[in-house]
């Protein structure tokens, strides 16, 4: 199995590299920060990633495995000192293969890989269910949030940006309302198509359909009027990503 190492501790990664090759799995990298896994995934597509949750970065070890996830379907396993619900209730929404608290032996990680192989030869073995028979333009272009005990449909298009307050996350609309969801904002990338948006900072993702200008100046983008953050580690991937447009 090809198991990538996400941990930005030097020497807790080096022990976690030396158990998996132990066990008889290749490791096809390490990486301490989002950037460097997201260039290694890109690379050499793993089987499973080991991934911790406080990482170097503006992207932590549970909004970069949901990337992962939606670009790849690479499934993770969580690896963690936190042991707040909070933490493991963001975590969950990932749907990750496990959730290993650190510190941990070689048979601790051994059984969780052993569980997860189990897993994912069960789910290749399982046959496909038939799709089911919905209009495409009712959930191509939109998605639910509930707000205020109400379903609410939003259309991607009407989406100007989402900020993260925490647990919750707030979207902002082209009509000037705002809906404020119990939804990580990772979740709710997830949801909304790459081509169309881009994360600007670890706090904001913009639709880029509504974005007017960027001030390298002050690092921020106007999207409706709104300034919004843009990050340094995302800069260069925006002006790459516009370029392509």
């Amino acid at each position: 199995m090809k198991i990538l190492i996400v941990e930005d501790e030097p020497l807790m990664a080096q022990s976690h590299e030396m158990m998996v090759e132990l066990l008889g799995h290749e490791v096809v990298g390490v990486a301490d920060n989002a950037v460097k896994a997201l260039q290694l995934v890109d690379k050499n597509i793993p089987d499973l990633v080991l991934m911790d949750i406080q990482i170097e970065g503006e992207m932590d070890g549970i909004d970069l495995a949901a990337t992962i996830f939606r670009q790849y379907a690479t499934p993770v396993i969580f690896i963690t000192s936190l042991r707040d619900d909070a933490t493991f209730q963001r975590a969950s929404a990932v749907m990750p293969l496990a959730y290993i608290l650190k510190p941990f032996d070689r048979f601790q990680l051994k059984l969780h890989i052993e569980l997860a192989l189990r897993q994912l030869q069960i789910k290749k073995q399982a046959p496909e269910m038939p799709p089911l028979e919905t209009p495409p333009s009712k959930i191509e272009n939109s998605f639910f949030v509930r707000s205020k005990g109400k379903l609410l449909k939003l259309l991607f298009s009407e989406i100007v940006y989402m900020e993260a307050d925490g647990r919750y996350s707030t979207i902002f609309m082209e009509s000037g309302h705002k809906h404020t969801v119990r939804q990580t904002l990772g979740e709710l990338e997830a949801k909304v198509p790459n081509d169309t948006f881009f994360r600007t900072h670890r706090s904001f993702v913009i639709n880029l359909d509504h974005l007017e200008s960027i001030d390298t100046s002050d690092m921020v983008v106007w999207v409706r009027g709104d300034a919004v953050s843009l990050s340094k580690e995302k800069k260069t991937a925006l002006g790459g990503m516009l370029a392509r447009i």
